[in-house]
């Protein structure tokens, strides 16, 4: 931590002041204005003493969480701390730097200050600021800043603290409409369902039946059996997991509209939304396919780390006007071998994608596969009868 002591405008002014007094007093030969001029500069000097011990001794720690979701306000915690023994520090500026790296943003940071009255030698003092962060990415929180211009603001000493952090925004986390519960659980044909039916061996139980040749000794419940008298057996809810594929395809025009990136925006927080669902629900396969400026794939058992992991690509990933739809359905072959639901969350129609395609292309099995799946438009509202973006609370 590198302390640096620099004079503030007010203190240029009053320099000039101390040395227009002794000139004055050289050329008149006045004593008086020669001991005023030495009275200002020693207060200039102590000025510039007490700011130096005010920043010595302090250890500032700043806390924040990992991740949050775009929308959330976000709580970060600084807490400053006086090493020294004796003494106290007063007035001290804390400054934090905000930014966003990825995806790549041309805006300054922005800047959050914090004041510290004081702090007695031996105390830490602990202040948070709360801010939310509308966009999706990753930020970085560059060298924090400390200074103080205590007591007279003339001298100002500074301090940068290297204090790196990284805190990955995750979309947007909207509501999703009971339709799309109907979408998930809907049986199609070749498809593998969602759907619960009664069994005996597993998921959870939620009945009493009379003994049938077949069934296992270990779901007996004896003492209803021994109430009526004749044998009675455990019956449980038989789970069937649905196995799902999101294909998200970002596409947007070379030029596009404020209109255009919301709608990819809008695309992004829908399979966001659709991911923490599915995740939630477990007992099922996942796959994430993204088509955007570079394919990418992720699969594996719905679950709480799964969900974690697709929530941290889906932070960082950014639309193109390049066509990678049958690029994407290459991947398709090993996350739906047991004939899971297809469901294409896009910027643009069906057919606007088969447009950019040529003929032996549309006539092509990949295709095909796309035309079978459910594919939801968000350039044409599909996206309103299945999520919501308005008043959803973030988990």
């Amino acid at each position: 931590m590198i302390r640096r002591v620099y004079l503030r405008v007010e203190g240029w002014y009053y320099l000039f002041v101390i040395v227009f007094v002794v000139g004055g007093a050289v050329l008149r030969n006045v004593n008086v204005l020669v001991a005023l001029a030495g009275l200002m500069a020693a207060v200039l000097i102590l000025h510039w003493q007490l700011v130096l011990r005010s920043l010595s001794g302090i250890d500032v720690i700043r806390s924040l969480p990992a991740r949050r979701c775009a929308g959330d306000p976000l709580e970060v915690e600084v807490t400053v701390l006086h090493r020294g023994r004796h003494g106290s520090a007063w007035a001290l500026e804390f400054t934090d730097y905000l930014q966003r790296i990825d995806p790549p943003d041309d805006e300054p940071a922005s800047e959050v200050k914090l004041l510290f009255p004081r702090i007695i030698a031996g105390q830490e003092i602990t202040r948070r600021y709360q801010c939310a962060l509308s966009r999706r990415g990753v930020y970085r929180f560059s060298k924090a800043r400390i200074a103080s211009r205590y007591p007279l603001g003339l001298v100002e000493g500074s301090c940068f603290l290297d204090l790196p952090d990284r805190l990955v925004v995750y979309p947007e986390i909207g509501r999703l409409s009971r339709r799309w519960a109907s979408l998930i659980e809907a049986e199609h044909v070749g498809q593998q369902s969602t759907r619960h039916r009664r069994g005996w061996n597993e998921g959870d139980f939620y009945a009493l039946r009379e003994w049938r040749n077949g069934d296992s000794r270990r779901w007996i419940h004896w003492r209803t059996s021994a109430k009526l008298g004749k044998l009675a057996v455990r019956q449980f809810e038989q789970r069937r997991s649905c196995d799902v594929t999101l294909l998200l395809d970002l596409h947007q025009p070379a030029s596009a509209s404020n209109h255009d990136l919301a709608i990819v925006e809008a695309a992004i927080s829908f399979a966001a939304t659709a991911v923490v669902d599915l995740c939630r629900r477990g007992g099922a396969s996942l796959g994430l396919i993204v088509a955007s400026r570079e394919t990418g794939q992720w699969y594996g058992s719905a679950s709480p780390l799964l969900s974690q992991e697709l929530l941290e690509h889906l932070s960082v990933c950014r639309a193109s006007d390049a066509t990678r739809l049958i690029d994407a359905t290459d991947r398709l072959d090993e996350m739906q071998q047991g004939g899971g639901k297809l469901l294409v969350i896009s910027a643009r129609s069906r057919d606007d994608a088969a447009s950019a395609l040529d003929r032996k292309t549309r006539d092509g099995i990949k295709w095909r596969r796309l035309e079978q799946a459910v594919w939801l438009n968000g350039s044409a509202g599909d996206f309103d009868a299945y999520f919501s973006l308005h008043g959803a609370s973030s988990s």
